[in-house]
């Protein structure tokens, strides 16, 4: 990318965070950021720098309004602004002497006084981040840890769950026993793709309602996450119309949640035209819920599977060959028959 792309590029990316572009230039910006690993490094760069420019006053009173009213709409927007401006105030409150400090130091070191004091403000920024630079790396090793014992735990819980599901023959349920299979032989045994006990969630609707998941227990639960503008998460919004009208008397379930604007969602519900409720949720909590890094991309659709006790049997993103085309509904259909046929 030469010089004058990058600058058109950040451009369009701050009147994107400052809500500036109309809905088919959002949707051009969402569609990209969501299928560009580089693009989307861009935009979180630019959110950094908009935060920046926030704080240092560099924005005019227009886009000050803006990004009040538009780019802090989001936890994680507001948690960034929360931090860098604890991070200001604490190394203000670091760098500046007292007032008293000569006084209370020039009688006991009399020799260190005019060029050696005046250094004093630098050197106590260079331990300072020093300090810091210890600190993260604390911070990340103790990180690594909590997620590598919280990835033993939900191994555990798997072994015991699978233990308590033997039948009478002291083997494991056919349907169990094959995602187990299918987790750990074919796919790295990792967080997302473990059979695991659902947290809560809980989608935000337009009408201002809240869909809870844990209130669907006993149902087979089909969750869908969409990107408003995303062409296979719109046809996968309508298979899932499909499947509720075929398969909601015995007990499924599909729900939808759009992890950007919920001012999208109702276009999208006039063009997909769901049989289904869907709502809206930020992108942290759906991330957290799917067991996604926050701060890598999510390939769109990202489906959720659970059985009638609460339990996520299948996950599966955008990318994944279980939602190829040619065999996208053919395969949720086994998936959800296979799931409403076990026992409860």
């Amino acid at each position: 990318m030469n010089e004058k792309s990058a600058i058109e590029d950040a451009s369009v990316i701050r009147r994107y965070l400052l809500g500036q572009l109309n809905e088919e230039q959002q949707a051009e910006i969402e569609a990209r950021l969501f299928a560009d690993d580089t693009y989307f490094g861009q935009v979180e760069l630019e959110e950094d720098t908009l935060i920046d420019a926030y704080l240092n006053s560099e924005l005019s009173n227009e886009e000050v309004r803006q990004f009040e009213s538009h780019f802090l709409t989001t936890p994680g927007r507001r948690h960034a602004l929360d931090f860098s401006t604890t991070i200001r105030k604490s190394c203000l409150e670091q760098y500046q002497p007292s007032s008293g400090w000569n006084t209370l130091w020039s009688p006991i070191l009399p020799s260190f006084s005019g060029r050696l004091w005046s250094a004093a403000p630098i050197m106590i920024i260079a331990i300072i981040c020093l300090g810091g630079t210890g600190y993260l790396a604390t911070h990340i090793h103790h990180n690594a840890q909590r997620e590598i014992a919280s990835r033993d735990k939900r191994i555990d819980e798997l072994k015991r769950l699978l233990k308590q599901s033997q039948d009478d023959a002291g083997r494991p349920p056919t349907a169990l026993k094959d995602d187990v299979s299918r987790n750990s032989a074919v796919w790295p045994l990792t967080a997302s793709h473990v059979v695991r006990r659902s947290p809560e969630f809980v989608i935000n609707t337009l009408d201002h309602k809240r869909i809870v998941l844990s209130e669907h227990r006993g149902k087979v639960v089909a969750l869908l996450f969409v990107l408003t503008g995303c062409p296979h998460c719109q046809e996968c919004a309508g298979i899932l119309s499909r499947l509720q009208g075929d398969y909601g008397h015995q007990g499924f379930r599909a729900l939808a949640a759009a992890i950007d604007e919920a001012a999208n969602v109702p276009l999208f519900i006039q063009q997909v035209r769901p049989t289904f409720p869907v709502g809206f949720a930020d992108r942290f909590s759906v991330a957290q819920y799917l067991q996604s890094s926050q701060g890598g991309r999510m390939m769109m659709p990202q489906l959720v599977l659970l059985d009638r006790s609460g339990m996520i049997r299948e996950q599966h993103r955008g990318d994944d060959p279980y939602f190829e085309q040619a065999v996208r509904e053919k395969n949720l259909r086994a998936s959800i028959e296979r799931l409403l046929d076990e026992r409860r």
